[in-house]
């Protein structure tokens, strides 16, 4: 057994420390260094580090160039040695796939995907789809099609928040009227209190819109300049008008979702779509990330054909992608991308040193980003609850978007494994990914686990993402 230390393992047998990433091995060379090796590379340095404890940060770490004979701060170079060298693998699963169609079979033949993500020591993505891309067409679903993941979306937005605090272009207690200069009703909501629906702004905010603030023209699309314009005019004009809940405590809101990307916008100067591209999606190495429905503004119509549709209603009916759009809600639940590369990016949640090796983010960011608000179950981005056979913590959403489409994803960070589907409509999913769930955990835990979920079944139906 492992002891653990400051976010490593320490072997017993001998002076061994093993980080979470599971690139590094650190033993313990002289009172106060370290020595680094990494088996693919070969190389071999020291590492300075206080009272002989091993390194914690990165950023604290220094390394020795033996050849050189020099100390050198090297965050930059170990971040790119790990993104370049590490990166997930994915896998085609018949079992997984087996799981997407009987999904599929019960929802009406909509399109579905799903996958269970375990690092071993690495990320593992095992994957299937089932269904069709659209149920008048035969053509059936693939699993690196683009799904719309609806609220769970807001992960993500949070995700470039813990960056941006990290960075100190934002503080968690930063307030609407300190970043944006909005007074009244509003101004001293906090950007913690936005990220856990603490904020009392309504759910809704298409009935406040009383200025009738549209988003830009199809073709004005790329105007990254104007969209901040008008998203910042949009919420202007409706926190100024928006009647708060009257109680204290959660209350879900997707207003609140939207003034945080204005405050990420204002404090950066780039586009919401800009920074989740720049920051998340490039870094993760999430080549099928779109934030809007895949194919809208293909003029071409056999081009659209080619994606997965939204589906709305029950029987469900397909949608043309160019006759909807999050518009505004984009930072609510407007991310679209495969359930791979949905995994790229929950792996970050799953393991805090991947979270460090591709993003920077460190253990007490992402402590934080998965800590419910006092006296509350949500906490940035994510449900919380803790497994109660397992006694592990477990993160989990849902969402629903407005035109149909559904998706679900459970993170069990004891174990550091995941499971989701998402869809391109209405369906039923949730016992057979548990199910998923369940299983991959047998496996990598190593013994059978009871038959029953043990976790609630929850619903929030975190629906209208756009609205």
């Amino acid at each position: 057994m492992a002891e653990r230390r400051n976010g490593w393992y320490k072997r017993q047998d001998d002076d061994t420390y093993l980080c979470m990433t599971s690139n590094f091995k650190m033993f313990l060379d002289g009172e106060d260094h370290w020595r680094v090796g990494r088996n693919d590379h070969g190389f071999l340095r020291s590492v300075e580090a206080a009272n002989g404890a091993p390194p914690h940060n990165i950023e604290a770490w220094k390394f020795y160039v033996e050849e050189e004979k020099t100390w050198i701060d090297a965050e930059k170079e170990i971040r790119v040695s790990i993104c370049t060298q590490q990166e997930l693998e994915e896998q085609q699963d018949d079992g997984v796939a087996q799981i997407a169609e009987s999904i599929a079979e019960a929802s009406s033949n909509v399109g579905v995907a799903c996958a269970f993500l375990h690092f071993s020591p690495n990320p593992v993505v095992q994957v299937g789809a089932g269904g069709l891309r659209q149920i008048n067409a035969d053509v059936k679903a693939e699993a690196d099609d683009a799904f719309i993941i609806a609220s769970c979306t807001k992960s993500m937005t949070a995700t470039l928040c813990g960056i941006f605090v990290q960075e100190g272009h934002l503080a968690w207690d930063s307030t609407v009227e300190g970043v944006l200069g909005i007074t009244g009703t509003f101004g001293a909501v906090t950007l913690h209190e936005l990220l856990t629906h603490q904020s009392r702004m309504p759910r809704p905010w298409k009935k406040y819109n009383t200025d009738h603030v549209k988003p830009p023209d199809p073709e004005e699309d790329s105007d990254n300049d104007l969209w901040i314009q008008r998203r910042r005019q949009l919420i202007e004009g409706v926190l100024a008008v928006a009647e708060p809940y009257e109680e204290e405590g959660f209350h879900y809101s997707n207003l609140g979702y939207i003034v945080v990307a204005c405050m990420l916008e204002e404090v950066s100067k780039l586009r919401w779509e800009e920074l989740m591209m720049e920051r998340l999606f490039e870094p993760l190495g999430i080549t099928t990330g779109v934030l809007d429905y895949p194919g809208r503004l293909e003029a071409d119509d056999d081009k659209r054909a080619e994606y997965a549709w939204p589906h709305k209603g029950s029987p469900p009916v397909p949608i043309d992608p160019k006759d909807v759009s999050v518009t505004f809600g984009a930072p609510v639940g407007g991310c679209c991308l495969s359930v791979a590369d949905w995994a790229r990016y929950l792996a970050v949640h799953v393991d805090y040193g991947w979270a460090h090796s591709k993003l920077g983010l460190v253990q007490e960011t992402m402590v934080f980003l998965h800590a419910p608000f006092e006296g509350s179950s949500y906490a940035c981005g994510w449900h919380c609850q803790v497994s109660k056979t397992l006694s592990h913590g477990v993160l989990f959403h849902d969402g629903l978007s407005s035109a149909g489409p559904r998706c679900w994803v459970r993170v069990d960070l004891g174990l550091k494994v995941a499971a989701m589907y998402i869809c391109n409509g209405k369906c039923v999913g949730k016992q057979a990914m548990s199910k998923l769930m369940r299983a991959g955990r047998n496996e990598v835990q190593g013994f059978h686990e009871n038959e029953e979920s043990d976790e609630e079944d929850h619903d929030h139906d975190d629906d209208d993402d756009d609205e």
